[in-house]
């Protein structure tokens, strides 16, 4: 293992760490069995186990919606972990994996081709937006809510509709889902799954949808037929910054 030009030599008989010029550890390794290997890095706070075929990625929670490249992009959303460099989305698994090689005289093999194809292949795009509607709950109906947080500050948390558009249809939550206002932050996030009404874009549908959503009608939202369902990440509640 080479660490900033520096070899780090590791075994099975103990744990190996090589430290910067501040005397901090920058990382720590450990030999696994059949020529595989255990790397963490604690400033980063990130654990890569290799096996001799396979390297499996573990972070912390801070990284949430924070990454992006072959592990997928850790929201949450299984839908859209292929999100190549473009950030756009590809179906083709090899295709994805292909998108991240390096553009390189030295890259070999099969991924070189593939990159030439992903690049080329259709990829969709995906818009995920916050809708108008409101619930109407504020501040005692928060503090009343089971899962409420002390120190949670009050006008924090609001409730409106989940948006998301992607492969040309624009899709709302039928129910209103808890957000945090600018100011505030979430304590965690949480992943639901969630029923939405999708229409096509540019139709009739659409622009009714839009009015719901731009006059706060909650019945109306409710009273639309869901056809189409999504696991999403939200905040399980929200405090100041």
């Amino acid at each position: 293992v080479t660490v900033n030009g520096e070899k780090l030599k590791y075994s099975e008989d103990g744990l190996s760490e090589i430290d910067d010029a501040a005397g901090e550890t920058v990382l720590q390794a450990y030999a696994l069995p059949e020529g595989g290997v255990w790397l963490y890095a604690p400033q980063q706070d990130i654990e890569v186990i290799y096996d001799g075929r396979r390297v499996k990625l573990l972070v912390s929670n801070e990284y949430r919606d924070e990454v992006r490249g072959l592990c997928g992009n850790f929201d949450g959303e299984v839908f859209n972990d292929f999100t190549a460099p473009k950030n756009c989305i590809l179906k083709n698994p090899y295709e994805f994996a292909a998108s991240y090689s390096l553009p390189e005289k030295s890259c070999q093999g099969p991924a070189q081709h593939l990159r030439q194809k992903a690049d080329k292949a259709t990829c969709h795009e995906q818009e995920v937006l916050i809708g108008r509607v409101s619930s109407g709950k504020g501040a005692k109906a928060q503090s009343r809510h089971p899962n409420y947080v002390s120190g949670a500050k009050p006008g924090c948390t609001k409730y409106q509709a989940y948006v998301i558009k992607q492969g040309g249809k624009f899709c709302s939550s039928i129910r209103p889902q808890i957000a945090c206002s600018i100011t505030c932050k979430p304590t965690r996030r949480v992943e639901k799954l969630l029923q939405f009404h999708c229409v096509a874009e540019g139709v009739t549908a659409h622009q009714l949808l839009l009015d719901v959503l731009a006059k706060g009608d909650n019945a109306a939202l409710a009273s639309m037929k869901p056809n189409h369902s999504a696991r999403v990440t939200l905040p399980e509640q929200c405090v100041a910054m």
